[in-house]
């Protein structure tokens, strides 16, 4: 082989970072591909509880390695032709404002039909007792419940959530907006932001969440905040735990984070471990930031114990499974699965897309599984080296929206909140899932209003499926890498681990709103390798 010809060779191969993502992002392509029998079921009928995603066969193995290479050639290809010119501007303060207004006058319309905002019944149930709710945020569910005693204390029990809502819209246009100036002085073309700013002030998905109480659009909001604030601070990692202004900025948007989703802790966590990689001068302070931050999450939740059936939602699913496709489990193990729930009607409960069907079953005894934790989780572990397969496809089932590539979201989603707050639904007993039930009051508009507000949102708030989102994020960051840009992905990472958690352990397959971010920070993963540093950040 020619000597030159070897050497260009092997220089394509000497970016691992950008190695180790291709190869990820060609095997979920893979898994894509061989998922799309059961997506797109019109093609061929296939049975969600027996179909095999794994193991791999030869030829998704040969696909894996065709499609890294294509993958491998897109980001070499794009490394060497798309490059940043230095145009970096300056935004005025009235151009921000401006921009936070027209968002807030775009999504107007909807907080009027929708008056006071709309809500997810599990929000409703986490403010009525925040502490008592453990698998809710009990932090936002007091927040939540101030609102509310502020409506009854001036004689009107939506009001407070009106407030709230006006609240939450201009904190998301300042955010939107301040994403905007911030991409727009680091060089990028002014006909992309403005194609950015008419999807977050048009496409329902965004004023959807912006006039609802539900906590999914202010935990994204403050992991845009953040991941802006990490970007700026790229080069000096150290500066963040040094300067005490910094750092009291840092610890206050991963505090909002932990406090607004119980897998914020984790991100954060993670995030810190990288940095304690990274920056080998402020390892004892960025120890101290993690026992700080694990203070802020243990600490408000002192006594609140999440069921056990929720924290466990990933081996029930694992079992189910198992059961369904007629799995080895050992005679010993049937006894303890069987405690839990009759064998018959767990197999018969199980459902691919979420944990819930089984233990929300009548017959699962939640007792007992409490009672025997330990003995539950030895009896899972001994399962799986029997059934790996099984295991597996379980899991890729049950996440399947997170990871999989899809042009649009798949069998229906969670970022739709049509169900107006109203003082029957705050205090009726039991509430009803078909929030829907609860259109929008006449108070501003007509109930008839209402109703085709609810159609139009119903039929337009869409997105690129969890799985597509990630896909752009990864190869964007892969690209990064590539272009010997890698100090800039450390402003992914909130992101990237908030995602991660999700795919571990998801209770079910489509829920878009457990990564929104994705969708408030899609301009700035699209063009993060390409952002001018001419301007000296400070």
């Amino acid at each position: 082989m020619d000597k030159k010809l070897f050497l260009n060779l092997r220089s394509t191969f000497d970016n691992k970072p950008a190695l180790l993502l291709t190869l990820i992002l060609a095997f979920f392509l893979t898994l894509s591909i061989k998922f799309v029998p059961l997506v797109y079921t019109f093609y061929k009928p296939v049975d969600f509880n027996t179909y095999k995603l794994f193991p791999l066969d030869f030829f998704d193995f040969v696909s894996w390695v065709a499609i890294f290479f294509a993958l491998k050639f897109m980001v070499d290809f794009l490394a060497e032709n798309l490059k940043c010119n230095c145009t970096a501007q300056k935004v005025s303060n009235g151009v921000f404002l401006s921009l936070a207004v027209f968002f807030i006058l775009s999504w107007l319309p909807y907080f009027l039909a929708f008056y006071p905002g709309t809500v997810f019944y599990d929000e409703i149930y986490s403010m009525r007792d925040p502490f008592k709710i453990s698998s809710q945020s009990y932090f936002y569910g007091s927040v939540l419940k101030f609102f509310w005693e502020l409506g009854i204390l001036v004689g009107d029990e939506t009001f407070g959530f009106a407030i709230f809502i006006i609240l939450r819209m201009f904190v998301m246009a300042l955010s939107f907006s301040y994403l905007i100036c911030f991409l727009c002085e680091r060089g990028i073309s002014v006909k992309f932001l403005c194609i950015a700013s008419l999807i977050f002030a048009f496409l329902p998905i965004f004023p959807n969440n912006a006039i609802t109480i539900q906590k999914d659009g202010l935990n994204s909001i403050f992991i845009l905040l953040i991941s802006i604030f990490l970007y700026k601070r790229k080069d000096s990692i150290y500066a963040i735990f040094s300067d005490k202004k910094t750092f009291l900025k840092f610890l206050a948007l991963s505090s909002l984070i932990i406090l607004f989703r119980s897998n914020g802790i984790h991100a954060m966590i993670f995030t810190s471990l990288v940095f304690f990689y990274l920056e080998k001068k402020a390892r004892f302070r960025v120890f101290l930031f993690m026992v700080l931050i694990l203070a802020i999450a243990i600490i408000p939740n002192r006594g609140r114990h999440a069921p056990f059936e929720e924290t466990v939602g990933v081996p029930i699913q694992h079992i189910g499974r198992t059961l369904y496709n007629n799995g080895e489990i050992t005679e010993q193990d049937k006894i303890i699965f069987n405690s839990v729930m009759d064998l018959e009607k767990w197999k018969s409960s199980y459902n691919v897309l979420t944990v819930d069907s089984t233990k929300w079953a009548n017959g699962f005894n939640s007792f007992y599984l409490r009672k025997h934790k330990s003995e539950f989780l030895m009896a899972w572990l001994r399962t799986f080296p029997k059934n790996i397969s099984v295991y597996l496809t379980a899991h890729a089932m049950n996440t399947y929206d997170f990871w999989a590539i899809a042009p649009w979201m798949i069998y229906g989603n969670q970022t739709i909140y049509t169900g107006a707050i109203t003082k029957e639904q705050l205090n009726v007993e039991n509430i009803v899932n078909d929030l829907n039930l609860y259109l929008a009051s006449d108070r501003i508009f007509s109930k008839k209003t209402g109703e085709e507000f609810i159609r139009f949102m119903t039929d337009r708030t869409f997105y690129l499926n969890a799985g597509s989102c990630a896909f752009l994020m990864l190869f964007m960051v892969a690209l990064t890498f590539k272009l010997g840009k890698g100090r800039r992905v450390i402003a992914v990472l909130p992101a990237l681990f908030s995602w991660l958690t999700v795919l571990i352990a998801s209770p079910i397959a489509i829920a878009f709103r457990y990564v929104l971010f994705f969708a408030f920070l899609m301009p700035f993963f699209l063009v993060l390798p390409f952002l001018s540093d001419c301007e000296q950040e400070n």
